[in-house]
């Protein structure tokens, strides 16, 4: 997908039995808007690799990010910033849950 810029709010809505998200090396693609995949709560994502991509920002309602078993955000020209800041808090929250 070469050409892929932006998800946008809902195209991934109503997928119930979606579990693993594979959008890596999409170097075009800047934006995941926050309801890509509707409402957070609402999906069953487990894997979601966003690796590769030129992803700036990531909102914290695009998905549950508390049940997702393995996130790969690796080289996207993250914009550190507040809007970032839940990134942090959950990788906190996940370590303590390491034992």
């Amino acid at each position: 997908m070469p050409h892929l810029t932006v998800i946008r709010n809902d195209t991934f809505a109503g997928l119930r039995m979606l579990v693993t998200v594979k959008m890596n090396g999409n170097f075009r693609l800047t934006e995941i808007e926050a309801r890509a995949f509707g409402q957070a709560d609402a999906n069953q994502v487990v894997v979601a690799n966003l690796s590769g991509n030129a992803l700036t920002t990531l909102h914290a309602s695009t998905l549950y990010w508390t049940d997702v078993d393995v996130l790969d955000l690796r080289d996207n020209p993250w914009r550190c910033d507040c809007h970032l800041a839940w990134v942090k808090r959950l990788s906190t929250e996940v370590a303590s849950q390491i034992t």
